[in-house]
């Protein structure tokens, strides 16, 4: 007779971990908020001076078009990473199996904390491929993985992607 209950005696030998990993919301409207007040009040000033510097509306187009960015990373639902038994998928390059995945790694540092994949070599993503490399070059000269999450983008932390990667393919881990 074992004193386990039913939910233990469901999941037995199971080892348990989140496979789905959400960006954080809250985070990404404030930036679309602060971005966009920024661009107006920037724009505003210009607007009420004398001033004919021309770079001013240049600038204020640019900082609108990274709000929004911001804001269709913030309406989008959808998991920014899933982990299944076949692969993961990365809402931005979308469906990679686990034999193109060279490693993935969960980084700590002073400054930051990280979590990301790097793929074999010559294997590339199924979607935004010039993303990747970029993201791909940026990433190694600091020492991280190819494709990176850090903590605050992410609801939760950074832990629970690494045990859930940990509990679809152990080998892989680099931490």
């Amino acid at each position: 007779m074992t004193n386990k209950t039913p939910l233990e005696e469901a999941f037995e030998g199971e080892i348990w971990a989140p496979t789905e990993f959400f960006a954080n919301h809250f985070k990404l409207w404030v930036a679309v908020f602060v971005q966009s007040g920024i661009a107006t009040f920037v724009l505003y000033s210009w607007v009420t001076s004398d001033s004919d510097q021309m770079m001013v509306p240049v600038l204020c187009a640019v900082l609108y078009g990274i709000a929004w960015l911001f804001m269709q990373e913030a309406r989008d639902t959808r998991p920014i990473l899933k982990f299944s038994d076949e692969g993961l998928e990365d809402r931005r390059h979308g469906f990679t199996p686990w034999d193109k995945i060279a490693f993935y790694q969960y980084k700590k540092t002073i400054f930051s904390q990280a979590f990301g994949y790097t793929l074999v070599k010559g294997a590339l993503p199924p979607k935004a491929v010039a993303i990747f490399r970029i993201q791909s070059m940026i990433n190694k000269l600091s020492g991280r993985p190819a494709r990176v999450w850090q903590k605050h983008m992410v609801v939760g932390g950074l832990e629970p992607m690494l045990y859930g990667a940990r509990a679809k393919r152990p080998a892989l881990d680099k931490t």
